[in-house]
Formats: C-alpha cells, sequence, structure tokens
C-alpha cells in the first residue's frame, strides 16, 4: 500500500496526471458486457489506445489508466510523496482501483513500458532491501533481467569474470530501456570445463545450472515478480538455458523469455564488431577483439591492454574442444586476436547487440500477452 499513498500523494500535488480510461477491472478480473468476468494477470499493450469509461451500477468504479507522468526527478518526487521511493518517471499504463469516494484501493502496472535512455534509478535487485522490492513490484517492477556468466579463464589479458561482467552490463541496459525492469543476482558459473586446464576456472554442471536456473526462477515468483528474461553471455550456458526455458514456459506462472540462441549471439557481436568499423571476424568469442573490446567499454580498469596477444584465429571444432579442451588450439586461452580492441568498438558492439535483444523481447512479451488475450 506504500506506493498508494504514494501515487495519492502525487496526484494531489499535481505532480502526475493520468488519462486514457480504458478497461473496467476489479479484483484482477475484467468484467464483460455480458456479465462475465476473466482473471487477469496485466492488459495487454494495446488497450491504452482506446479511451473509454466504464462504471458498474452499485459497485466501485474500477478503471485502466493509461499514460502516467510521475515525477520526473528525485527532489520532485520527494515534494510529491514524501518519501524518495523511486516512482515511474516516463509514460506508463496504471490500473487503479477506486471506489466512488475515489480512494485507491489497488495499483498494478500494464503495457509495455520503456525509457529512452539508461535511468540513475538503482534497478538491481540485490541493491534494494525486502521493503524496496516489495515496494518496487507494488510500483510495478515485475520483470526481472537474469544475467547468467561464469568463472572462467580469458586469456592473460582479461579478468576469470569476463562473461559476468559482460553479461550483467547487457541486463543493466536491457532493463534501463524499461521502465518495469530490474536487474537479478547474476549467476557466476556455467559448464565451463573446456577451460580446466587454466588454473582459477569453476565449472558446474549442465544439470546443476538448470536446478539452479529453476529455482532461482521459482523465488522470483514468490516474491510477486511476473516475467523473467534469461540472458547468458557465455557460450556453454545458451543450450542449458533453452532446454529449462521449454520446461519454465511450461511449468511456470511468471512469463520466461530466453535468449537462448549461440549462433544468433556470435552473429550480433560480429555485427556490432563490423558496425565498429574494425576489420577483422571471429567464428569463436573467446577472450579475441570483441570480448576484449566489451570489456574495455564497461570495466577498462580490468582489462591488462600490456598483455593483449593473438591467440588461435582458425576454425575449432566443437567435439575436440569439449573433448580436450581450449589449450589443444590456444596455450594462452586466446581464440582470435584480442589486439583490434577499443573501448569505442566495445561501446558499439553492446549497444547493437542491446538493440537486438530488446526487440526480441519486446517481441516475445507481447507474443505471450496477445495468446492470453486470444483466449478470452
Amino acid at each position: 500500500m506504500a506506493v498508494v499513498t504514494a501515487l495519492r500523494r502525487a496526484v494531489a500535488s499535481k505532480t502526475c496526471r493520468f488519462e486514457s480510461v480504458t478497461r473496467l477491472i476489479r479484483n484482477r478480473h475484467e468484467l464483460r458486457k455480458d456479465g462475465r468476468s476473466r482473471r487477469i494477470r496485466t492488459p495487454s499493450a494495446g488497450d491504452a489506445d482506446s479511451v473509454r469509461r466504464h462504471r458498474l451500477e452499485g459497485a466501485p468504479s474500477v478503471a485502466v489508466l493509461g499514460d502516467f507522468i510521475g515525477p520526473t526527478n528525485r527532489s520532485e518526487n520527494r515534494q510529491a510523496t514524501g518519501t524518495d521511493h523511486p516512482l515511474p518517471v516516463v509514460r506508463r499504463t496504471v490500473v487503479l482501483s477506486s471506489t466512488s469516494e475515489g480512494v485507491f484501493e489497488n495499483v498494478l502496472i500494464a503495457g509495455r513500458p520503456r525509457r529512452d535512455m539508461e535511468s540513475d534509478e538503482r534497478i538491481t535487485l540485490t541493491d534494494l532491501t525486502w521493503r524496496e522490492v516489495e515496494a518496487a513490484v507494488d510500483a510495478g517492477r515485475t520483470t526481472v533481467i537474469v544475467p547468467i556468466g561464469a568463472t572462467e579463464q580469458h586469456g592473460p589479458h582479461l579478468p576469470l569474470e569476463t562473461d559476468s561482467t559482460i553479461g550483467e552490463a547487457i541486463a543493466r541496459r536491457l532493463a534501463g530501456r524499461r521502465t518495469d525492469a530490474l536487474v537479478g543476482p547474476t549467476i557466476r558459473f556455467g559448464p565451463s570445463h573446456e577451460h580446466d586446464q587454466f588454473p582459477g576456472t569453476i565449472s558446474i554442471s549442465s544439470s546443476t545450472l538448470a536446478r539452479l536456473l529453476e529455482e532461482y526462477v521459482a523465488s522470483l515468483e514468490r516474491s510477486g515478480f511476473e516475467r523473467v528474461v534469461l540472458v547468458p553471455s557465455h557460450g556453454g550456458n545458451f543450450s542449458v538455458v533453452e532446454t529449462v526455458h521449454r520446461e519454465l514456459a511450461r511449468s511456470s506462472v511468471v512469463d520466461v523469455v530466453a535468449i537462448a540462441d549461440l549462433g544468433r549471439y556470435l552473429e550480433f557481436l560480429n555485427e556490432g564488431l563490423e558496425r565498429a568499423d574494425v576489420d577483422h571476424r571471429e567464428p569463436v568469442v573467446h577472450a579475441g577483439a570483441i570480448e576484449t573490446a566489451l570489456m574495455l567499454a564497461v570495466a577498462p580498469e580490468s582489462v591488462r591492454t600490456d598483455r593483449t596477444c593473438a591467440g588461435y584465429d582458425g576454425p575449432v571444432s566443437a567435439s575436440e574442444l569439449y573433448r580436450d579442451g581450449i589449450d589443444a588450439y590456444s596455450e594462452t586461452g586466446v581464440l582470435g586476436d584480442a589486439r583490434p580492441a577499443t573501448a569505442d568498438a566495445g561501446a558499439t558492439i553492446l549497444a547493437h547487440l542491446v538493440d537486438v535483444y530488446s526487440a526480441h523481447i519486446d517481441a516475445e512479451f507481447d507474443a505471450l500477452d496477445a495468446e492470453r488475450d486470444g483466449g478470452r
């Protein structure tokens, strides 16, 4: 109820407004003209295009209101609500249930909210207290983006946490384009047995990762989150994520979207490298120009620039790689050539990847919403 109080104060102070009443909702059910009702989780984005007002005779009036404009900075937020609790700062759709006296009783977020740039708000789940998580869910942050990395060697110039750091950067930027998302704790281990010959690598089995993902999503569901996006950034995790995604899609109450195509991931990375005008292509991405550029862009202090080198840059047999390990190809652990990498190239690669992933996530959630609405 904290967010309801905050919204009430914000409306009273005229620092936000509501427009576009679109549907009649009560107790999380849509009331149809034939008198029947259907349970909903969130209304679809398309409903905000229709501006209609509804009233149910003899019962509290309930409406979906779109285009919520909230305080634009922390100072206005404090003035409007008397708290530092972050209210939405961009256009979004809100479900408000009200009595005839106009008292807000329930708040839900609908539609596909997004923002044009990354926010300076705390969007990482582990940065929040449990009360702040509860308030965030009440305010509509019901999507969690989960980075799935690894702890494994990345040559003599990149740290063991490279895959996890890159995954976190992708997840933060994906969340920064939405107003309904938080970044979940990074999973920092995956199947990395092909790197076992290099000290420091920590590898877990595919079945262990699969079980971890299932338990992770179940925990988010218990906390009230409604959507989860799985974002692997280590090649060995993609097949596991794909398998787990199929199971979660059937068994989980939450909507789960997964980035699970390793081939497409490598293609997008190389497209970004090309867009950065780097005349180099990596058929296998590991500690070469692409990952070194990404790390220069997001964590430059961790790159040992005096140790960048060329590694094996030819074709790789997956069977041989998993059987004999990466050191069968490269004594340094590098596949590709790290020397062409620049921070600007890394920023270009990252922006391209986030553009593609954002569009994919939107399309997947739209399809799930359409399927749900089609079942009415």
